[in-house]
Formats: C-alpha cells, structure tokens, sequence
C-alpha cells in the first residue's frame, strides 16, 4: 500500500485561516450589552461568507491601549477558506470588526489571518445603537463601506 503522506494537498484546502476575538465582558466585568446577538450575528456571518465557523472560550491577558494590563475571558471564532473567498469578503469582515468595537465599546477588535494579528479600532457611529440586531449591525457594517447590506 502507498504512503498517504499527501493527504493535505489536494484542489480544496482550505489555505485561509481567519479568527475573530471577542470579549466576554467589559472592562470592568460586566456584562456586555447585545454580545450575545452579536456573537450569533458574526458565527453567521462567517459561517455564509466561508462555509463554517468554531467558536471556543479562551483566557486573555493583554496590554491595553490606554495602558495598564487586562485579564478576560474571550469568544475566539474561527474560519477556514479558500483564498478567492477571503478576497470576496475581507473588506466587509474588517468594517464589521469596526462596528462590533464600537457597539461593544472596546478599544478595539483583534482579527488574526494567516497568523497575523490586526487591532481593529471602534468605526464612528453617528448614534448610538440602543437595540443591538443582526439586521442592525449589517447595515452598519455597510453604511461604513459605503453600500447597501449584502
């Protein structure tokens, strides 16, 4: 029998990894208000744009922006793709990582493609969003691009 030691290279790898970090509570503990909509709304998102999204827990320590270190529980939400599927959605995915840190107020959205680590800064909201929906956070995310809701 032949050695199947090339088992991983075929037409359909998946070459793209991309994650998305997202707090468990704010800053000073609590709660964060419409997180639980906006975890589904990405585990969708993702799961459409790329074909499947894990979701696990993880603990975090980090240095924050404003200084000081932080430990948090986090949500890390994780995706494989082929790469022509990262081009279709990439821009969308980093102006709602944009909206996702400033409707959860954070100092920003961590983001990892390939190994490669992104802070994404809170986008501007010309209001606040007092009622956090799927809908809602799509077409944010859109009227940041520029565009209609996809």
């Amino acid at each position: 029998m032949a050695a199947r030691n090339n088992w991983f290279e075929h037409d359909k790898s998946l070459t793209r990894r991309f994650a998305i970090y997202l707090p468990g509570k704010d800053k000073s503990g609590k709660s964060i208000h419409g997180l639980d909509v906006a975890v589904d709304a990405t585990m969708t998102l993702l799961c459409n744009a790329f074909g499947g999204v894990t979701s696990f827990p993880a603990a975090g320590r980090f240095q924050r922006e404003s200084g000081g270190t932080q430990s948090e529980d986090i949500l890390v939400l994780e995706s494989f793709c082929e790469t022509q599927a990262w081009v279709d959605h990439s821009e969308y995915l980093h102006a709602w990582a944009g909206i996702l840190a400033a409707v959860l107020v954070q100092e920003s959205i961590a983001c990892l493609l390939d190994g490669k680590m992104i802070l994404v800064p809170p986008s501007p909201l010309k209001e606040p969003l007092h009622h956090v929906t799927p809908a809602s956070l799509q077409k944010l995310a859109a009227t940041s691009l520029g565009s209609s809701v996809p």
